[in-house]
């Protein structure tokens, strides 16, 4: 063999090497970009859940405050809180239903019945005034709605717990 054909074979080699290690870095980072984007959403999932679980809390306490309040300046403030909280509410459901799909989703679409029957409990409180039968029927509702996002929350971080895992495994090549 003459030094010209080694010289070529060992070109050739390395280009072959480093075509192959070029393939391979491209497939592990293109399935890394995956997993980092699936990361981000679950990540948002869990805040926007976090939010609606605040919003539910935050209407709870404004019922309460309806209940307490002995002052038309009172009710008024109660009820510009019950209004941003709702809103809150509803639009941080909205966008972790979009953040959702398969089986968290179709809880998530269950359970909005719910958290809209919990809202306008809440609302005939802030704006009617509260009684006995409406205070019962909010605390049925909240802890109903409770539940309801407790398993939802719990589906929420298993999905995080799942794209955190196979993000770390892919960035450590296991």
């Amino acid at each position: 063999m003459s030094l010209k054909t080694k010289l070529l074979s060992v070109v050739v080699a390395i280009g072959v090497a480093a075509a192959v290690v070029a393939v391979a870095c491209f497939m592990v980072l293109g399935n890394l970009s995956d997993r980092i984007r699936a990361q981000d959403v679950n990540t948002h999932a869990v805040m926007s859940h976090g939010r609606v679980d605040m919003a539910h809390d935050a209407l709870r306490s404004d019922a309460l405050g309806a209940a307490l309040a002995t002052t038309p300046d009172e009710r008024q403030k109660t009820k510009a809180s019950f209004d941003e909280h709702a809103e809150s509410l509803r639009s941080n459901y909205t966008a972790l239903m979009g953040l959702l799909d398969g089986p968290s989703l179709a809880h998530a679409e269950s359970q909005r019945k719910d958290l809209e029957g919990y809202v306008a409990a809440v609302g005939k409180i802030v704006i009617d005034g509260p009684d006995p039968a409406r205070m019962k029927d909010l605390q049925e509702k909240f802890e109903r709605l409770e539940g309801s996002l407790e398993k939802l929350g719990d589906e929420v971080a298993d999905r995080e717990k799942g794209a955190t895992g196979i993000a770390d495994s892919v960035s450590t090549f296991r």
